[in-house]
């Protein structure tokens, strides 16, 4: 009777652990895996699976925002010499933020004092999975079948893995304003009047009166449109407005894009309407 008793503990024990839904996330060993520069990722770089808040899309005109809405759910530190990171989570419940069908996503990221590096990617069939009751086998998310990328390089043909660099206004001045005096967001160490956040943004030489910021015009289309360069990895929060007068901005109806190294503003107002207008770049700290 003790035997079976014993028995029947044992199976209950395993019914409960067997509830477990397990995710098994990971990039192939071997793998091709550089930073920004194009040096070989180092064991510096840290990998984690967890999704965002409920409404928060991560996108580059948001990614000063990214951390603030991240929840990780694993972490998985990352092997320089076999070339991989490799984890499997177990989910026993489907508590917030992990509620199922929530877009799962890989955070990769590096620290340093003058400048991270961020990798950010998922498949759109990573779907965070309800607990299934005796799932035999785990979930198979491959980084190599990523195919939303906002941040970095995934499958980019020599290599699998490649991160882009991130920078503070902190970080930043570091290294491009050292030794300045003028060196706050505000200021401008070389006088060419452009603030120094601005060229934070712009991705240009704050202390070379001759490197600055222009933007470039589309004068072939029925609405002002203008090209600024930007650095995508600054975490600056850029707007652009529009008036016809100079004195009274705001965004109303102007379509921000960003692409590469540039962002496009295409206003909303007709030109040849008789009403002037203008446009301008607003760069603020987070």
């Amino acid at each position: 009777m003790r035997a079976i008793a014993s028995w029947w503990i044992a199976a209950v024990l395993l019914a409960a652990t067997a509830r477990a839904e397990r995710i098994r996330w990971f990039c192939d060993p071997g793998s091709v895996n550089l930073d920004s520069s194009g040096t070989a990722m180092d064991a510096g770089f840290e990998f984690q699976l967890g999704v965002f808040d409920a409404g928060f899309e991560p996108t580059a005109g948001n990614r000063h925002q990214w951390l603030d809405h991240w929840n990780a759910a694993q972490s998985a530190s990352y092997d320089a010499v076999s070339g991989r990171f490799t984890e499997e989570l177990e989910i026993f419940d489907n508590d917030p933020p992990f509620t199922v069908g929530r877009a799962a996503w890989v955070f990769g990221r590096k620290e340093s004092a003058t400048g991270d590096e961020w990798i950010l990617f998922r498949s759109a069939a990573w779907l965070w999975p309800e607990v299934v009751p005796f799932s035999p086998e785990p979930l198979q998310w491959n980084a190599a079948d990523a195919d939303v990328v906002p941040a970095g390089e995934v499958d980019g043909g020599a290599f699998l893995m490649r991160s882009q660099r991130i920078r503070r206004y902190d970080q930043w001045r570091t290294t491009e304003l050292i030794g300045e005096a003028e060196d706050g967001p505000e200021e401008d160490a070389d006088a060419d009047g452009v603030a120094n956040v601005v060229e934070f943004l712009c991705g240009t030489d704050p202390r070379d009166p001759g490197s600055r910021p222009v933007a470039s015009l589309d004068p072939g289309g029925a609405s002002l449109r203008a090209a600024f360069p930007m650095d995508p990895g600054s975490l600056a929060v850029a707007t652009v407005e529009g008036s016809g007068d100079l004195v009274g901005w705001d965004d109303t109806g102007i379509l921000v894009e960003r692409s590469g190294a540039t962002l496009v503003a295409t206003d909303s107002v007709t030109v040849g309407s008789g009403t002037p207008r203008f446009l301008r770049l607003r760069v603020e700290m987070p």
